[in-house]
């Protein structure tokens, strides 16, 4: 069989990686660079005793390795030894070894489906063994130990679905998409006051990015502060850029040879930027620079230095992809963000925020190039899980977010007051909050926020569900109610999807428990025993509105 160009002598053979890092493939454990970690294909973990099959096995790495990442050609050498540990491969084994023309079967294949490898794997060993047969026919060999009509037959047996694909149909709970409830409580945690206090800047730009770029951990463990760029405009704006790595792409040489450029809003981007200058700012960043250290936008605890000496010696700071999903998933339960649907701490993890990305863009009626564009997919394959099955999804989404919505006990997170006075007292630089009343058409104000940073959010409807709102007691509140109402109302007719209709019920349901806690005040202060000056407190002259139930149903 054909291998590739190799460098030294046959106790020195030396293969060089598409990124040009070399492999010694002289012994026998063979040593892979990556920022992911150093990986080690060692021969020894497995038993194959038909020399020609052994050296397929062989054959096939060494081809890989100057066309795929490490962590592929890993990936390879893994489904292998699944593969060889079979009862079905130990019996073919054993078979070749006495007859030239013995074949191993598909009853390999079907083992291990019958074992539950998952499907990656299955794909690997089948790709491979198709590469075999194909190998040994350009040679102008007989296909030694592999048949053509054995991989055509194996092209045919069903290796199950998509793990990933059933995650995200199926609405995993704890593994898919997240339903509007928990991407809103998560937002709100995020925007929350005192979230500085819980997360740290690293904490809360990792959550951030996560949620807006739709990346994977791959993508954001390689970032670094150089990527981020400030841009100002002529009209004195400034746009916020960050060079995003392009992964697992053919053309890739290194693993940050490819980037896209991604724009961010001002919210998100000033966050990043506060991270990258705290990079800058790091004592220890001249020491990083001498010894040509990369300065990542997400800093490991400590240096890798199981990298320092190597040929990726420039992600020594750098977090490795499963560290980064850790590292964020630990990040979001300091949040303490409960899930309606299962009554536990929320789970997130970068896929199943890139699944959520991916969800709501196909229900929103993205196109397929647009969401495989945003997620960096080379191919429309991958997405069309979103694609073809968004009617099935918004439906099933439909049918979560309402079992979800029961369990939800408050949407509105802040507290009632008296009135502005109230707030004054202890938020003295708290500001007022408006909506603007189209009958009188003039601004109206419903109550006082407390944040003590910039909302980039969209009062009033926003400020309903935010912990920092204090709406005032005696402010129309079922005018904002009967506004939200009319517009679910126009959205009903209109035909709209369900989601479309649904889009504000959470912050319906926050206005009427502020009207519920309103009531419940007024009717507590009207019984309260009188003052000794026989007057009522000035702020319960409010009148209580004769439908309270019909209003807060």
């Amino acid at each position: 069989m054909r291998t590739p160009p190799y460098e030294g002598t046959a106790t020195d053979r030396i293969v060089h990686t598409r990124a040009d890092h070399p492999v010694d493939m002289s012994g026998s454990v063979w040593t892979l660079y990556d920022p992911n970690g150093t990986l080690s294909i060692d021969w020894r973990s497995i038993v194959v005793r038909t020399p020609e099959i052994l050296e397929t096995f062989k054959n096939y790495i060494e081809a890989r390795l100057p066309k795929q990442a490490p962590p592929t050609v890993f990936g390879d050498f893994e489904a292998m030894k699944v593969a060889v540990r079979t009862r079905a491969f130990r019996e073919a084994d054993q078979a070749c070894m006495v007859s030239p023309t013995h074949v191993l079967g598909s009853d390999i294949l079907r083992e291990m489906i019958g074992s539950g490898i998952d499907r990656t794997r299955l794909q690997r060993w089948r790709y491979f063994y198709d590469w075999a047969c194909d190998e040994a026919e350009l040679d102008g060999q007989p296909a030694r130990h592999f048949s053509k009509a054995v991989s055509r037959e194996m092209q045919t047996v069903p290796i199950g679905a998509n793990q990933q694909a059933e995650v995200v149909l199926d609405l995993d709970p704890h593994q898919g998409p997240l339903l509007d409830v928990e991407l809103h409580d998560l937002i709100d945690a995020l925007s929350g006051l005192g979230v500085d206090r819980i997360l740290t800047l690293q904490e809360k730009t990792a959550i951030w990015l996560a949620l807006s770029l739709g990346g994977n951990a791959a993508h954001s463990s390689l970032l670094r502060a150089s990527d981020f760029e400030v841009v100002p405009t002529l009209d004195g704006e400034e746009l916020y850029k960050l060079k995003v790595p392009r992964i697992k792409k053919r053309d890739s040489a290194a693993a940050r040879s490819h980037f896209r450029t991604r724009r961010l809003n001002h919210k998100i981007g000033r966050i990043v930027q506060a991270l990258v200058e705290e990079r800058i700012a790091d004592p220890r960043r001249e020491q990083w620079i001498d010894r040509d250290w990369g300065i990542p936008l997400f800093l490991r605890h400590k240096p890798n230095l199981e990298l320092a000496d190597s040929p990726i010696s420039e992600y020594v700071l750098h977090m490795q992809s499963w560290e980064f999903s850790a590292f964020l998933r630990e990040a979001v339960a300091k949040l303490g963000i409960e899930s309606p649907r299962t009554g536990e701490p929320l789970r997130v993890f970068p896929r199943r925020l890139r699944h959520t990305f991916g969800t709501n863009a196909a229900i929103r009626g993205a196109p397929p190039a647009a969401i495989a564009e945003a997620l960096d997919h080379s191919s429309l394959n991958t997405v069309m899980v979103y694609v073809d099955n968004r009617r099935a999804l918004a439906e099933r989404i439909d049918r979560a977010l309402d079992a979800a919505m029961g369990k939800v006990v408050r949407a509105f997170r802040g507290r009632v007051v008296a009135s502005e006075s109230e707030v004054l007292a202890s938020s003295p630089n708290a500001d007022r909050i408006y909506v603007f009343d189209e009958v009188s058409e003039q601004a109206k104000a419903i109550g006082s926020c407390t944040a003590s940073t910039a909302c980039d959010l969209q009062p009033p409807l926003s400020c309903y569900t935010c912990v920092a709102f204090r709406p005032w007691r005696s402010a129309d509140h079922r005018a904002v109610l009967a506004t939200l109402r009319t517009d679910r109302d126009r959205r009903v007719s209109m035909d709209l999807a369900d989601r479309m209709v649904r889009m504000h019920d959470r912050t319906i349901d926050a206005v009427e428990n502020v009207i519920r806690e309103s009531d419940l005040q007024l009717r507590r202060s009207t019984k309260a025993p009188p003052h000794s000056s026989g007057r009522r407190p000035a702020d319960d002259k409010a009148s209580v509105h004769p439908h309270v139930e019909e209003a807060t149903r």
